[in-house]
């Protein structure tokens, strides 16, 4: 009787476990879905995420430089460290992601 009742709770807490959504094996980026830019020449477009697996990533909110920055992913939540700032997204699937109210999409290579 002990025996499943350790059982029992060994598969309570193991199944309890909140898995990542994203898993980065190879490098994935993501980009702003339906981003307007303006006509400026130095608009260079919306937001742009690139994880890399070793935690590394690139950042962009705009303009034309890719910054280089940090991310941790735990469960639905991706945050991504910059410029002693953190920038908190949430996991919709493997292929989008949403700050705010900017959605970003996997891009496929």
């Amino acid at each position: 009787m002990k025996n499943i009742i350790f059982l029992f709770f060994g598969i309570l807490i193991f199944s309890s476990c909140k898995k990542d959504m994203i898993t980065v094996s190879e490098s994935k980026t993501y980009s702003e879905v339906g981003y307007k830019g303006s006509d400026e020449i130095y608009d260079g477009g919306g937001l742009y995420v690139q994880l890399n697996p070793n935690g590394n990533a690139g950042f962009k909110l705009g303009g034309d430089a890719i910054y280089p920055a940090t991310y941790n992913i735990t469960g639905s939540t991706l945050k991504v460290y910059w410029n002693d700032k953190t920038y908190k997204f949430k996991i919709l699937s493997g292929d989008e992601i949403k700050y705010d109210n900017r959605t970003l999409r996997l891009i496929k290579e």
